[in-house]
């Protein structure tokens, strides 16, 4: 409490930094590597998820690196809600982000135990995690209906953004996979949304457009395009993408040196060409005769806000480069 001349008080915990303190864990082992850290980021309620390529817009400290102190990290922060998280994030298992508020003045420990996770695919969760790895294999061994699932924090957040956050890949292949046969076979997603057109009259303004490549998969392939994803056996059913973005497809926003085989997809996209009188989306699905090297039947419906002749329509992917 601080006295004014004038007899009035000023509360100044509320002004004083968090001490955020802790340790990272790996299968109940200290965490010691020399190119991960711990981070805090606030104002995240205004973006698609932690996972958003421009999160970074949003960091608030930038922890140590883990081997400076045993697995150990510490750092100050406003006294306002953050997510406390490893990074990077894609580093192949779940960062296990956690959620936190404090006082002012306050010291709090929190401890972030990362989880690994198998490459078999057989719950929504852990098609949700394959996100964290740019180059793991994963084998989808079940049908997956996304009809109403909560990703996490999903209602944490000012928009909705559908069910799904588009996730990058680098070279890693998805497959639809039978255990009992041992073999590719064909695996279902149901009810796939994404959104990236969002409620402009929310009281606090978001990020919007934060992802500028929209799809299942937001971009595919490596840097330097000498490899990139292959997606086998998959059939997207009543997938919806809703879009005001330069990249757009169901299965790729971005695709390079990919491939996708017996792949079928049903659903719609809906563009928006013009974002604060700008023509923003480019190619939507575009890139068929050159990704695709087999498929199955394509049933897609592509509604365009404005006719702009120059617009490409076909649905699997945005823009492919090889």
């Amino acid at each position: 409490m601080i006295l004014m001349e004038n007899g009035a008080s000023v509360n100044s915990t509320q002004h004083q930094s968090a001490l955020i303190q802790g340790t990272v864990f790996l299968g109940g082992d200290p965490l010691v590597v020399d190119w991960i850290r711990v981070n805090a980021f606030d104002q995240w309620k205004r973006f698609p998820h932690i996972d958003a390529p421009d999160i970074w817009d949003s960091i608030a400290t930038v922890g140590n690196l883990l081997h400076e102190q045993n697995g150990s990290y510490s750092l100050y922060i406003e006294p306002i809600e953050h997510y406390i998280t490893i990074w990077p994030r894609n580093v192949g298992v779940d960062p296990n982000e956690q959620v936190i508020n404090p006082s002012g003045g306050q010291t709090l420990t929190v401890n972030l135990n990362l989880i690994s996770f198998s490459n078999n695919i057989n719950s929504l969760e852990q098609l949700w995690r394959m996100r964290y790895s740019l180059s793991t294999n994963y084998f989808i061994t079940k049908d997956m209906d996304l009809d109403g699932y909560q990703f996490r924090h999903k209602n944490d957040h000012l928009a909705d953004y559908g069910n799904w956050i588009p996730m990058r890949k680098k070279t890693g292949d998805v497959y639809g996979y039978s255990v009992s046969r041992g073999n590719l076979s064909m695996r279902t997603i149901k009810n796939l949304t994404m959104n990236q057109v969002t409620n402009k009259d929310l009281e606090i303004p978001i990020k919007e457009r934060s992802y500028q490549l929209n799809g299942f998969i937001s971009q595919s392939g490596s840097s330097d395009m000498t490899a990139g994803s292959r997606v086998d056996h998959l059939r997207f059913l009543n997938a919806s993408l809703r879009v005001n973005t330069p990249y757009a497809g169901i299965l790729f926003g971005y695709g390079s040196t990919s491939v996708v085989r017996y792949c079928d997809i049903r659903g719609q996209i809906t563009v928006e060409l013009y974002y604060n009188d700008q023509r923003v989306s480019k190619y939507v699905g575009g890139g068929l005769s050159i990704l695709f090297t087999t498929i199955f039947y394509r049933t897609l419906n592509i509604y365009i806000q404005q006719v702009l002749g120059n617009l490409t329509t076909r649905g699997f992917c945005g823009y492919y480069t090889s």
